[in-house]
């Protein structure tokens, strides 16, 4: 089932904290890791879940909260707790969203687990593999 405009905008304010366009306008130009255009699957929102479910922690400040989350990294200050947390975890739902991505690079990212170094390992091995078929060193 094709969701149409206004329910697609829907799912990334709410998944993402950002709109369809501003989805869509990060993927003009094809998968931001390899220029593909997504063209059978569409591009994919690139997330870290890992900073949607960030802890945050509530300290009272004369009469606000204040909200901090990733190390003190941003703070909120509300005038109840509620309005603070819920500040932060839409601050958090937004900087979580990485980018748009095609499929395949999408499935690449989560077989590294999100891990920059494993990427980069990988990324070594294939460079060195390359160089014994040309005949260079290992």
């Amino acid at each position: 089932m094709k969701m149409t405009p206004k329910q697609r905008d829907a799912y990334y304010r709410r998944k993402y904290g950002i709109t369809a366009a501003e989805h869509d306008g990060r993927g003009k130009n094809g998968c931001e890791i390899c220029g593909s255009r997504g063209k059978k699957r569409g591009l994919h929102a690139d997330h870290d879940p890992r900073i949607r479910k960030s802890k945050i922690s509530m300290v009272r400040v004369g009469s606000d909260w204040r909200a901090e989350a990733l190390d003190k990294m941003k703070v909120t200050v509300g005038v109840s707790a509620k309005e603070a947390r819920k500040e932060m975890r839409e601050w958090l739902k937004t900087l979580s969203y990485r980018g748009a991505i095609c499929f395949n690079c999408n499935r690449g990212l989560r077989c590294f687990f999100d891990d920059p170094e494993r990427l980069n390992n990988a990324a070594l091995y294939l460079r060195a593999f390359q160089n014994k078929l040309r005949g260079g060193k290992t």
